[in-house]
């Protein structure tokens, strides 16, 4: 049932950064990175796919996000992901929620530069129950999230 063992998703700049440094660390050869294209331009090979990249203050957030999430079944579909690890954050949520469904396992990692209050993904995967291993890399984020795992630092 499963095609790819892992992918890895998050939107761009320092979440991206996290999961690089997260893959590096894993060292697992069977993944998918799905994130965001921006402007930087990014090595292109045949384990990164790329969504739009959208910011919440702008006003075609809605239609990027709706595109995103068709592209993010399109990619789960072909490549039926067994895990999908995240680092955030909101282009992420039609993948895991599309994972969820259709019973991969979502591990989520919230932001390293959280360290007292969580990121609106982070919270919303943890309140609508959307992982199977949620992780935070400070000790302070388990009074925000109390059933998170604390897992320290990516870096």
């Amino acid at each position: 049932m499963y095609k790819t063992k892992y992918l890895f998703t998050s939107s761009a700049g320092g979440h991206y950064a996290q999961l690089k440094s997260l893959i590096n660390k894993i060292n697992v050869d069977d993944y998918l990175v799905l994130t965001e294209r921006t402007k930087i331009k990014q090595k292109s090979s045949n384990k990164i796919k790329f969504l739009l990249y959208g910011s919440t203050d702008e006003f075609h957030y809605i239609l990027k996000l709706i595109y995103n999430f068709i592209k993010s079944l399109i990619i789960f579909i072909k490549y039926r992901p067994r895990y999908i690890i995240s680092t955030g954050v909101h282009s992420t949520i039609p993948i895991i929620i599309i994972g969820k469904i259709f019973g991969s396992k979502i591990i989520y990692i919230e932001s390293y530069a959280k360290v007292y209050t969580g990121t609106r993904t982070g919270k919303f995967i943890y309140k609508y129950k959307l992982y199977d291993y949620f992780f935070v890399q400070w000790k302070e984020l388990l009074a925000v999230y109390p059933k998170a795992i604390y897992g320290g630092s990516i870096y």
